[in-house]
């Protein structure tokens, strides 16, 4: 007769291999020491390390999308739609788009501009991620719609949105690593012969190294602005103190 035994975590497992483990040892059925015990243990815990660790951490997610811009709900990502949208697509999804996509499937993030670029023109500037789904503008009809009406090239999955309407867009870029392997992610520039300029060697990478939009412009004036305002106020603290008999020199 077999004996079925569930358990409701790892630490219960690990204490069970290690009490049969034991047993065996005491009545000679094997010869293992109790360091060789500890290691079947670690062992069965390294048999789970094929399981990614998530790409992002849950505060890195909930800063990353701008929901000032859009706070409307989207659609859930599901097991069904990433399947039907690889099958469609003809790619593998690399596996830190998907958590992305299931933490908010697409929309308009807070940081825009991969940061290993010098230059932070608009032409790098990423406006928005398109998402897993059913219905608007999902990933598979964004595709089809660029590479067949836009005559953008068949290089693999067009997967973000630029400030020039269509003119430029960020791609996953499978030519390199073949359909089902990690794609590096490239921008793409319609109006420049469709020229390819590489971001990043993953998709992660890229998402990892966004930042702001820089406005030097506006920057200098805020600099501007905030060394007159420390003048001013160093002015006038100098000035109470004259005011009550103190004398100050520079």
């Amino acid at each position: 007769m077999t004996t079925v035994k569930s358990f409701s975590g790892g630490q219960q497992v690990d204490k069970f291999i290690a009490k049969i483990l034991g047993e065996k040892v005491k009545k000679g059925y094997v010869e293992e020491s109790a360091s060789s015990i500890g290691e079947a243990v670690q062992k069965r815990g390294k048999s789970t390390a094929s399981v990614p660790d998530n790409s992002f951490s849950s505060e890195f997610l909930s800063m990353f999308w701008n929901l000032e811009l859009e706070p409307n709900v989207k659609e859930e990502v599901t097991e069904a739609a990433v399947a039907q949208t690889e099958s469609d697509l003809g790619y593998k999804l690399p596996a830190a788009y998907i958590e992305l996509m299931k933490s908010r499937n697409g929309g308009w993030p807070t940081n825009t501009v991969c940061s290993e670029l010098a230059d932070v023109s608009q032409s790098y500037d990423i406006d928005s991620f398109i998402g897993i789904g059913f219905s608007g503008d999902n990933l598979s009809h964004a595709v089809a719609n660029w590479i067949d009406e836009w005559e953008y090239p068949q290089i693999g999955v067009y997967f973000g949105n630029c400030p020039s309407g269509g003119h430029d867009l960020i791609a996953m870029d499978f030519t390199q690593c073949g359909p089902k392997g990690e794609p590096r992610i490239v921008h793409v520039d319609q109006e420049g012969d469709y020229f390819i300029t590489v971001l990043a060697n993953s998709f992660e990478e890229y998402v990892l190294k966004l930042k702001p939009y820089r406005d030097d412009e506006h920057e200098a004036e805020a600099k501007a602005e905030a060394e007159a305002k420390q003048k001013a106020k160093v002015s006038s603290e100098s000035g109470e103190l004259e005011e009550e008999g103190y004398c100050c020199t520079s």
